[in-house]
C-alpha cells in the first residue's frame, strides 16, 4: 500500500514539476519577448517525453 502510494507520487511529481517549469519559462519569455526560454523548455520537454 505504501509502496504503491510512493510509486504514484514519483510518477506524478515530475509532471507537476515540469508543468511549473513550463509556466515559469513561458511567463519569462513573454516578459522578455524572446523565444530563447521557450526553445530551452521545448528541448527539455522533448528529452523527457
Amino acid at each position: 500500500m505504501i509502496e504503491d502510494y510512493c510509486f504514484r507520487f514519483y510518477k506524478i511529481f515530475p509532471l507537476i514539476f515540469y508543468f511549473c517549469l513550463h509556466l515559469y519559462f513561458y511567463s519569462v519569455s513573454i516578459k522578455h519577448n524572446t523565444n530563447r526560454y521557450r526553445k530551452f523548455y521545448d528541448l527539455r520537454f522533448w528529452i523527457c517525453d
